[in-house]
């Protein structure tokens, strides 16, 4: 018999939310008059911006969380700065002084004994993995941000690279998760129109703001 769910799929409600906040962004920003006329550098960082930022690093987060505990995973989530800090230093010469290169090991090397102690107490090890995967994408996608110049099309460059992460993770959705029908509640729909609108486009909008600031 087909497996019927009644909760939403996480892949495939995650793929609606990047179309949905990816088709308002892309609305406002004609609205205000702003341009999808990149350049094939700027068109390729933001196909790559919206793989990592979205595909992956939520994505594979979401599947994460299915194995192991959420605040396992946030520990994880938290070597972001160090790998930003990591790939700035190695592929974009910034240098950290001394006392920010021992920052950075005693960083890596706090996480790695938390996380060992955790898959020896039984933590899921593909869980693990999957985390760290989407952590490191995320980290690439906060140093892609550097190359992407919007200019005047903020809003655009946001709501294309959400459309990006819409293609590519819907098709996924589609193999992994089995037929579904969804209950649409009240709740349901209050808290699904809010991770599109405050999640999915006004804390990109903000992360992309001071990510270029640093």
């Amino acid at each position: 018999p087909r497996a019927v769910s009644l909760a939403p799929p996480p892949l495939l409600s995650l793929a609606l939310r990047f179309a949905l906040s990816g088709a308002i962004a892309v609305g406002l920003a004609l609205a205000a008059g702003q341009s999808f006329r990149f350049t094939r550098r700027q068109w390729g960082l933001v196909v790559v911006f919206g793989i990592c930022q979205n595909s992956l690093y939520l994505g594979l987060n979401y599947i994460a969380m299915t194995r192991i505990e959420g605040g396992f995973a946030a520990i994880i989530a938290s070597m972001l700065p160090m790998f930003v800090a990591a790939g700035a230093w190695s592929f974009l010469g910034d240098r950290p002084g001394r006392i920010g290169a021992l920052g950075l090991g005693l960083g890596f090397a706090g996480v790695a004994l938390i996380m060992g102690a955790r898959i020896e107490g039984g933590a899921d090890g593909l869980g693990v993995a999957l985390c760290l995967v989407g952590a490191l994408a995320l980290a690439v996608a906060t140093l892609v941000v550097r190359g992407v110049s919007p200019g005047s099309n903020l809003m655009m460059v946001v709501g294309m690279q959400m459309l990006v992460g819409a293609v590519t993770l819907a098709p996924v959705a589609a193999l992994l998760e089995s037929p579904w029908e969804i209950n649409w509640t009240t709740s349901l729909i209050v808290a699904f129109l809010y991770t599109v609108i405050f999640p999915g486009l006004v804390a990109t909008m903000v992360w992309f703001h001071l990510v270029r600031r640093i």
